[in-house]
């Protein structure tokens, strides 16, 4: 047979071939995620499993036909050499998308479950990921011939070099597993550390990210961060809004008992305040520069900020409302200068 014609038939075989596995592996992946009882990944994860399978096996197929199809060297052994890199590229591609595929269901999964499932899930994908990727480095080396004991021998000899060399790295891995462990904070919390503060993104195996207020990413080494003291504000059951109210010295010392009075109804009429004696205090806190000052402190029935600040907004307006019902001013900053105009040595030379 023709060297050309066979070539064309293994060409047509391997895509025909490849079509028959990409169509068959998404079906087999569908079905075992159902079997499973796991979510419907969809279509396009299976078919991108099913592509990248479909393509292994027609690289595969085609190294596996040359012999039968007598390409002269050194044509055949390197084409060989291509497939057969190419196989391996293909197959670490849909073990890649296939941890994706289980990741994805396992994050859907635990979005309902502990806050240490929601942290493994992404180090369990990254860590397959290089299992993934470092099982098929090792076939490719060794279809090239490539000693892997020497290779290894190699790395164990230069073992003290790479160890000095990654002791932040080695660092790094042990406070991501701290952090794992002790739990100070997951994703999702408002945390407060040294010279950062904002909520938490993602916490990988080297660093973790937060997301500041100004909507920029902060970026800390897990070692560092478990070193630090960290406030986590997310684990908060309760938020303090303390504060203190100003008002003119000429308020009648009934008005202000009054007053004070009329902020406790407030407080204990309104919804998101806690109504626990300990956590309110309402008084006459002392006689400030300018102004007599009333400490107001109470805590709030509210679980993010945004609700924090809405109930914050809507207590600042009903102090607002009950000091203008009962016409007591807010004082500001003012100063009086008391200058006796008969003893002005200006007011002397005038007058002579």
């Amino acid at each position: 047979m023709p060297l050309a014609l066979a070539i064309v038939i293994a060409l047509a075989a391997a895509i025909v071939g490849m079509r028959v596995v990409q169509a068959v592996t998404s079906w087999v992946v569908r079905r075992i995620f159902k079997r499973l009882g796991w979510d419907d990944p969809g279509h396009d994860p299976c078919r991108r499993i099913g592509r990248a399978t479909g393509l292994f096996v027609a690289a595969a197929g085609l190294e596996a036909a040359l012999p039968w199809l007598q390409v002269p060297d050194p044509y055949g052994t390197k084409s060989g050499l291509v497939l057969d890199v190419f196989a391996s590229l293909f197959a670490v591609i849909a073990g890649w998308r296939l941890v994706d595929a289980v990741a994805e269901h396992l994050a859907h999964t635990t979005t309902k479950g502990s806050s240490t499932s929601k942290q493994l899930v992404p180090l369990l994908r990254r860590g397959l990921k290089i299992l993934v990727v470092a099982i098929g480095i090792v076939v490719t080396l060794q279809r090239f011939d490539v000693n892997i004991a020497a290779v290894l021998a190699g790395l164990s000899i230069g073992g003290v070099a790479v160890a000095l060399a990654a002791q932040d790295t080695i660092k790094n891995l042990f406070g991501a597993f701290t952090l794992m462990t002790d739990r100070p904070f997951v994703v999702g919390d408002w945390i407060i550390v040294q010279g950062a503060e904002g909520v938490v993104e993602d916490i990988g195996l080297r660093s973790t990210r937060l997301r500041t207020f100004n909507d920029s990413v902060v970026t800390i080494s897990n070692g560092r961060l478990a070193d630090m003291t960290i406030d986590n504000m997310g684990l908060r059951v309760m938020r303090r809004y303390r504060t203190f109210l100003g008002i003119t010295y000429d308020t009648p010392v009934d008005s202000i008992q009054q007053f004070i009075d009329r902020l406790h109804a407030f407080v204990r009429d309104h919804d998101r305040i806690v109504k626990d004696d300990s956590k309110i205090f309402i008084a006459f806190f002392e006689f400030g520069d300018y102004a007599l000052r009333i400490v107001f402190q109470v805590y709030f029935d509210v679980m993010t900020g945004v609700d924090e600040h809405r109930v914050r907004q809507d207590v600042n307006i009903g102090i607002m409302r009950i000091a203008q019902e009962m016409g007591i001013d807010f004082a500001f900053p003012t100063q009086t200068i008391h200058s006796p105009a008969a003893s002005s040595p200006f007011s002397q030379a005038t007058e002579s």
